[in-house]
């Protein structure tokens, strides 16, 4: 699963207008816009769908060799269109 969220997760995030993904093992991938909270799929995450995704989208992060925090909290920009959030 994880490797077609990440293919979709930024593009959901773009035409949702959220500027964060929340991934929790054990809950569906979640946008936030706002105060509202967006689930784009069905299907739970597990803990390895989490941790390939964080690995795949920090590799986007202008940071790379920074430590990823312990909650797993990054940024990564895609050129003219804004700044995301993930945790």
């Amino acid at each position: 699963m994880a490797t077609v969220l990440v293919g979709n997760l930024i593009e959901k995030l773009m035409s949702n207008r959220a500027r964060e993904a929340i991934l929790v093992p054990g809950a569906p991938p979640t946008l936030r816009r706002g105060k509202e909270f967006i689930p784009i799929s069905a299907e739970k995450l597990t803990p390895d769908d989490v941790r390939q995704v964080l690995i795949n989208l920090r590799a986007r992060s202008v940071r790379i060799n920074s430590p990823l925090e312990e909650a797993g909290h990054f940024s990564f920009g895609v050129s003219g269109v804004g700044r995301f959030r993930v945790s």
